[in-house]
């Protein structure tokens, strides 16, 4: 249950304390990034689709087949609106959080590693 706060009634240590989690993932953390950092693209769209439950290239088709906007309309009474449709907008969420995640194992290879031949993004993978 969520503990409720009051500004003032609570100490700051209190509130910013942070539990200790109750099991050690630091090996399962390490498994991934050592299977990342082996298979690179394919293994980090592969933890993706396991964690957020999509894929991007599932997200891409559709948006390449539907578009980015679709007509709206609330109801009868109101006109019909354009808007971003909920598939593009988590397309942008996933890419952009796939985009940091990639920076983040990409700054934790030492300058002396071997970097792949082939790029690979969200919108161009095989």
């Amino acid at each position: 249950m969520i503990r409720i706060m009051k500004y003032g009634e609570v100490a700051n240590a209190d509130i910013f304390a942070r539990s200790v989690p109750e099991v050690d993932v630091t090996g399962i953390v390490s498994d991934i990034i050592a299977d990342v950092r082996a298979r690179g693209d394919a293994a980090l769209l592969e933890y993706c689709a396991k964690f957020d439950k999509v894929r991007l290239d599932a997200l891409n088709d559709d948006i390449t087949v539907n578009g980015l906007t679709e007509w709206f309309q609330q109801s009868e009474k109101c006109e019909p609106y354009k808007r971003e449709r909920p598939e593009a907008a988590m397309f942008v969420k996933l890419d952009k959080n796939y985009q940091s995640i990639m920076k983040q194992l990409a700054d934790l290879v030492p300058p002396d590693a071997e970097t792949p031949e082939t790029v690979c993004d969200a919108f161009d993978c095989e």
